[in-house]
């Protein structure tokens, strides 16, 4: 009798288990990542700059949200900005980067705050970047990076929420 209550079990664990190996057999790789190809910008163009604060960004130990500053740097080459640390870049940027800043400005935002800026893009401009100094930099995603595309208007939205920012188009 025992061994007839075995096979049983048996036959309900292979029967539960042999769906699940099956759907991880026919899992398909994911699509390889589109390569973006990097332009410089069209003559005479120029960057549109969109920042928007999260009602809740920066949040302090105490968790009350905080007005925070924002850099946007203008670059011939991502690499030195991606590659450097926080203080590398919140410090002494001009250093850190140098002959690849092209431009930079500086934002002080609050609290669900919205700015914009418009300015020239250098000719050499490849990429655009941003800095957030959070209070918590340490546990935050405090940079992000964009390549340029040859387009003669960059339309660049930087969303900025309680602990990150995120770098991508405008919604028109």
């Amino acid at each position: 009798m025992r061994d007839v209550t075995l096979s049983r079990r048996s036959l309900l664990a292979l029967g539960l288990l042999l769906p699940v190996a099956g759907c991880s057999l026919l899992k398909k790789d994911p699509p390889l990542a589109k390569e973006i190809e990097i332009k410089k910008p069209a003559d005479g163009a120029k960057i549109d700059f969109l920042a928007t604060a999260s009602p809740l960004v920066n949040p302090g130990r105490d968790g009350v949200p905080s007005p925070i500053s924002v850099r946007l740097y203008i670059l011939s080459s991502p690499d030195l900005f991606t590659e450097a640390n926080f203080f590398e870049l919140w410090e002494k940027d001009e250093a850190t980067l140098g002959a690849t800043l092209l431009g930079k400005k500086e934002l002080f935002m609050t609290p669900s705050d919205v700015q914009r800026i418009s300015a020239p893009l250098a000719p050499d401009a490849l990429a655009v970047g941003v800095t957030v100094g959070f209070e918590e930099f340490q546990k935050a995603k405090w940079r992000a990076i964009i390549p340029l595309q040859g387009e003669k208007t960059l339309k660049i939205r930087a969303k900025i929420d309680s602990e990150s920012v995120t770098l991508g188009p405008q919604d028109d």
